[in-house]
């Protein structure tokens, strides 16, 4: 049987706006086998595929310095400890976007990358959406927004136009 592992040390290494950098020391319940791990503790985030009337989702496309490219995703981002995710869904929605929704549900949850990142990803959907004001942008955002008829995701997904892994999970959680 696998178990989880025994934390014998964990040590900050870094901390900095957006994740802290530790390396844990463990061992294995079931083998005494022990190594030194690299861990990124992140935020949680929240992600929403939102609806217009016209059944259009409403995408932002935004420069992600990570990976040092162009995106194509949905809007969302980092909860702080102790925010509702669904209230930050909605917060991203409104600040990112300029949209709104009163139907706002629960999709789905994943892990970001288990292996190394701490963090998940909640995820909604929300109808029927719209215009309630300007965007409201953090100070290092540029963000277009763009209406994608609903029938022209998938294609998106398949071609890599749409690459973002919590875009594609938030999809597949919506095809369901």
């Amino acid at each position: 049987m696998i178990e989880k592992w025994l934390t014998l040390s964990k040590n900050e290494v870094l901390k900095s706006i957006t994740f802290k950098f530790s390396k844990a020391l463990r061992k294995s319940p079931t083998s005494d086998i022990q190594g030194e791990f690299d861990i990124l503790e992140c935020y949680n985030s929240s992600s929403v595929i939102a609806l217009t009337e016209k059944n259009e989702v409403i995408m932002v496309r935004q420069y992600r310095h990570g990976q040092d490219k162009v995106t194509l995703e949905l809007p969302g981002g980092a909860v702080p400890s102790g925010e509702d995710y669904k209230l930050a869904a909605q917060r991203e929605l409104s600040e990112e976007t300029g949209y709104n929704s009163n139907d706002i549900s629960f999709l789905g949850k994943v892990d970001n990358n288990p292996a190394l990142l701490s963090s998940e990803a909640h995820l909604f959907l929300a109808k029927n959406c719209f215009i309630s004001g300007t965007q409201d942008l953090d100070p290092f955002e540029e963000i277009e927004v763009v209406l994608i008829p609903l029938s022209q995701i998938k294609e998106m997904i398949r071609s890599g136009e749409i690459g973002h892994g919590l875009t594609v999970a938030a999809f597949y959680f919506f095809s369901l």
